[in-house]
């Protein structure tokens, strides 16, 4: 074989990478999305941990106000029990079976039930008899760039369509910077640009707590039958 046609180590490496680049988080493939029901709202660990999620992605939005925790607790609660969140969770395997076998060979054969993580959340919300949408959309930073948000998004206009027999998705933001058309993303999913205006105009009150100039967004889409 001719030695030029072999590729170098440092070629190889290079592919190796683009292709582990393009893969998606293998974590992704073990995800489960479901409503969250009444009895969801008294299991402390989760009411904890989307707490936390949603927490830490509002960090900086509202400037130096602190948001108390209690009160978004109580708010992730009253919104479990409604029935309003669809949660992604990643099963994984504990990793505890491995130090026991090295322990104790004769736990070698006990396997422990997979655990499941959460991976984020997008609150569903009925604006009219016609329109839904969706709110707080968090996944926590480990499956960002997964894909794992569109998924969330394709779930609630599912929930939307098929459960709630409504014709179209809303969806309203705020984003200190000036936009003329949705992220990229929402806009691949088939959002538009509906309105646009100062957050003086749409929540006054709301003004205050915020950093700066800040820019409301509605976006819409109509749901195919």
């Amino acid at each position: 074989m001719d030695d030029k046609n072999i590729p170098t180590v440092s070629a190889l490496a290079r592919r190796l990478a683009a292709t582990n680049l393009n893969q998606p988080n293998n974590d992704t493939n073990k995800v489960t999305i479901r409503i969250s029901g009444p009895a969801t709202a008294s299991d402390e660990t989760l009411v904890a941990d989307l707490t936390r999620l949603v927490m830490d992605r509002a960090k900086g939005k509202y400037g130096g106000h602190e948001i108390d925790r209690k009160s978004a607790a109580s708010q992730v609660q009253a919104r479990l029990r409604a029935g309003e969140f669809a949660i992604a969770f990643v099963r994984s395997k504990n990793n505890n079976n491995n130090n026991k076998e090295a322990d104790d060979p004769q736990q070698s054969s006990v396997s422990e039930p997979p655990r499941e993580k959460l991976a984020g959340c997008i609150r569903i919300k009925k604006f009219s008899p016609t329109t839904g949408g969706f709110r707080t959309l968090v996944v926590d930073p480990a499956y960002r760039k997964t894909g794992l948000e569109r998924r969330l998004i394709r779930f609630a206009e599912k929930r939307c369509r098929d459960d709630l027999g409504l014709t179209a998705m809303r969806q309203e933001f705020l984003n200190p910077k000036y936009r003329t058309k949705p992220p990229k993303y929402l806009s691949r999913l088939g959002y538009v640009m509906t309105e646009v205006c100062n957050i003086e105009e749409a929540y006054p009150e709301l003004r205050p707590l915020l950093p700066g100039p800040t820019k409301y967004y509605v976006i819409e889409k109509q749901l195919a039958a």
